[in-house]
């Protein structure tokens, strides 16, 4: 299969077993649920030489002939909160069936963490 090698400030390589980690849910949320909060910039088509650049990369988590021409920012990203609502910082996902494309849900607020609702 294809591999990519990327760089990592541990050792300037990130294993497979690094990335395996990396993609994986934390423990405390799975299939099957809302796990985190994000914050979107601005979406603009890029140019090749764009999505080449390792600034660019870190922004919008794709890498150069491997994304497409729009790309979109990403501000900031939080996993939610245990829904238990006892507002420990404990973890957990939210129960949500799966649609296609872009919607919106609702959630308690008590699942967001700090910092996030003004």
């Amino acid at each position: 299969g294809f591999q990519r090698s990327m760089t990592s400030d541990a050792d300037n390589v990130l294993t497979d077993k690094r990335i395996k980690e990396l993609k994986s849910l934390p423990k405390g949320y799975g299939k099957g649920q809302l796990v985190a909060i994000c914050e979107l910039g601005k979406t603009y088509v890029t140019t090749l030489d764009e999505r080449c650049d390792a600034e660019f990369q870190r922004k919008v988590g794709a890498y150069g002939a491997d994304s497409g021409r729009f790309a979109t920012e990403i501000k900031r990203v939080a996993y939610l909160e245990s829904p238990n609502g006892n507002g420990d910082g404990s973890i957990g996902g939210v129960k949500l069936s799966g649609r296609g494309g872009v919607f919106k849900v609702k959630v308690d607020k008590n699942v967001i963490p700090d910092g996030w609702i003004e």
